[in-house]
């Protein structure tokens, strides 16, 4: 397995439970190899591991999003969530 430093790992599966039964589940994902790919982000100073159906939470997925400039690879839903902050306030009342 390669990475790179800042690097995101994917997993394209239902949430990975940290639970007894998450533990003793028979198909992967397994809680086991989340941690472990957890561990691997750190070694290679990785952004973050991301489950599709857990982000932003498991109760609302939304779908990954990621931005490609000159300065390298990021998580764009970050941004497009804090635009939706400062455009949702009212603007304060003239006079």
């Amino acid at each position: 397995m390669a990475g790179k430093e800042g690097g995101y790992l994917v997993c394209s599966s239902a949430p990975i439970l940290d639970t007894s039964e998450g533990r003793e589940q028979s198909l992967p994902p397994h809680i086991q190899a989340k941690k472990c790919y957890e561990r691997y982000l750190k070694k290679v100073a990785g952004a973050k591991f991301l489950v599709t159906m857990e982000e932003p939470n498991a109760t609302k997925p939304e779908p990954l999003e990621f931005k490609i400039d000159h300065q390298g690879l990021s998580l764009s839903r970050a941004a497009i969530s804090a635009v939706g902050i400062i455009i949702s306030k009212p603007a304060p009342r003239a006079g």
